[in-house]
């Protein structure tokens, strides 16, 4: 068989395995629990709560599509709604449950957007961009999050400085930084054989929004499903 041919079957081989890795680890982790242990704590959960995560949760599915929509955007070439979405709503749970996600839906973005027309090079331009936005979302939330409400950091961490203030300081001036440096720089830059191209500031902002908008939505699902009675605190 010839390399070209492998090339071409390894996409579908890679999503199949993953498939299979995907059941195995739901099954395993549902095996922990007796059935009747999970339907008792799923009757306990007050009906509106329920309603609340599935309106929360079908709402991030669809902030989730801005990732690939703005990744098609920032390598010129764009693509149909309706082929990012299918992209993002496969890929990115399948990479939230199994991990190893530049492999996991890296390899769902690759057998997609190849079959659509991008080169190798383009579909690993879209991974980065929206690994990229992954992160500067959670930099932009945590940095706001750290500066408004600066939770105090236990000792025995043994870290020089006593709350989350700097923390949240030096997150967002890692975002005042992206921006400024894509406002001003009007040529992308070359570190030995990688170019870090230079997006328009607007994409940009709607990066940081998209992935900001992400996590409030993610965190807020989680919140909405915690019992009345739940506390959270740090021991020192």
């Amino acid at each position: 068989m010839s390399w070209k041919r492998c090339l071409q079957i390894l996409p579908s081989f890679v999503g199949i395995v993953l498939l299979g890795v995907t059941i195995w680890v739901i099954e395993r982790e549902i095996q922990q629990y007796p059935p009747g242990e999970i339907w008792r704590s799923l009757s306990s959960i007050p009906t509106h709560k329920v309603v609340w995560a599935i309106a929360l949760t079908f709402l991030n599915y669809i902030v989730l599509t801005g990732y690939d929509q703005l990744a098609v955007q920032s390598i010129r070439h764009p693509l149909p709604y309706r082929k990012t979405i299918l992209v993002s709503v496969i890929g990115i749970p399948i990479s939230n449950i199994i991990g190893f996600s530049v492999f996991s839906d890296g390899a769902i973005r690759y057998r997609f957007y190849t079959i659509w027309g991008l080169s190798g090079w383009e579909v690993a331009q879209v991974i980065a961009f929206c690994h990229l936005s992954f992160w500067l979302g959670l930099f932009a939330v945590s940095g706001v999050i750290f500066i408004v409400e600066p939770l105090t950091i236990p000792s025995l961490l043994h870290l020089p400085f006593h709350t989350v203030h700097p923390l949240g300081g030096f997150f967002l001036s890692i975002i005042a930084t992206y921006l400024l440096w894509n406002s001003f720089h009007h040529r992308s830059l070359q570190i030995k054989r990688w170019t870090i191209p230079q997006f328009p500031l607007r994409l940009c902002l709607a990066q940081i929004a998209i992935a900001s908008l992400d996590w409030v939505l993610s965190a807020t699902v989680l919140y909405v499903m915690l019992p009345p009675t739940s506390t959270l605190s740090l021991k020192k």
